[in-house]
């Protein structure tokens, strides 16, 4: 070992030795960040030390460093695979699928006005308000006829939403396509908000998806009005459980409990779920009709 700081070259007998970069040095620059040590970078980039000399050996070999470095590359790695393969699986999703697509784009919106930023942001500018404000709300905020279906106030309100249509929704789309299913569903959501503004007298907003899924699912009562189903656990068919929530809304409806549940809305949804049914039952009808003639003037 030398005799001389590497520094400042002062001799000593008690000179230390960096255990780093391997280089000798006094009382006053031995550590490290005095001496601005090649070696200390060089283990905190690569996780081991060069020894002294050209740098084609290696000593004080830091074993646990180089696997505190490829654990933490391989977590990082996977966490980003994670991340790209769960928003590709969702986009694949949305892609195929409107009822998936709506139910992201609620699920996203509650996330952002409800937990991310305020409640008063999604009431203020895409919440659909009754009267008295209803007629200068439509005129200066059209896009609310349409934005209120995707906001909701509460997860309860979120949640039972999304499950209705998630089940009814890809049950409408495997049946009768994806074109119809969102026809009903806008048009019901539209409707339904539209209906509330002229009637209700309150001017509480209205947000969430209650009108079209209840559409969708009037519109399925009548296209296929044997489907079991179960409501509350109990096991019926879907046309006994369209009758049982028209009377049920109505009643509420008619007491006008103040239960802050637009139910207004949820009855003109219905109707236009039911009208909308038997439009395209029709439409069916009149399209096998129309195929069965050709067959039979071809045959």
């Amino acid at each position: 070992m030398s005799n001389n700081c590497w520094i400042c070259g002062k001799q000593d007998s008690t000179l230390f030795r960096c255990r780093f970069c391997g280089k000798t040095f006094c009382v006053e620059h031995r550590l490290p960040e005095r001496h601005a040590c090649e070696g200390l970078e060089h283990q905190k980039k690569y996780g081991f030390t060069k020894s002294p000399g050209d740098g084609s050996n290696y000593s004080n070999f830091d074993t646990e460093g180089i696997f505190k470095n490829m654990f933490k590359e391989t977590a990082k790695k996977a966490s980003k695979g994670l991340a790209f393969s769960f928003l590709n699986k969702i986009k694949k999703w949305a892609t195929k699928s409107p009822t998936i697509a709506i139910i992201i784009i609620c699920i996203a919106s509650y996330i952002i006005g409800n937990l991310i930023i305020t409640n008063v942001i999604g009431i203020n500018y895409f919440a659909l308000l009754g009267l008295p404000a209803n007629i200068s709300q439509i005129l200066v905020k059209p896009w609310t006829i349409l934005t209120h279906i995707f906001v909701h106030s509460n997860f309860a309100h979120l949640f039972l939403n999304m499950f209705v249509l998630f089940f009814f929704g890809n049950e409408f789309e495997k049946r009768f396509g994806k074109q119809r299913f969102l026809t009903v569903f806008f048009l019901a959501g539209i409707f339904a908000s539209i209906g509330f503004a002229l009637i209700t007298t309150t001017p509480f907003p209205l947000v969430g998806a209650s009108g079209a899924v209840i559409g969708i699912f009037a519109a399925l009562a009548i296209l296929v009005p044997d489907l079991p189903i179960f409501v509350f656990f109990i096991p019926m068919r879907i046309k006994h459980a369209i009758i049982l929530l028209i009377g049920i809304e109505f009643l509420f409806f008619i007491v006008n409990t103040q239960d802050m549940i637009a139910h207004s809305a949820h009855l003109i949804g219905m109707v236009v779920g039911i009208l909308m049914g038997f439009w395209i039952k029709r439409t069916i009808s009149m399209y096998r009709t129309s195929t069965r003639n050709e067959y039979v003037r071809r045959w």
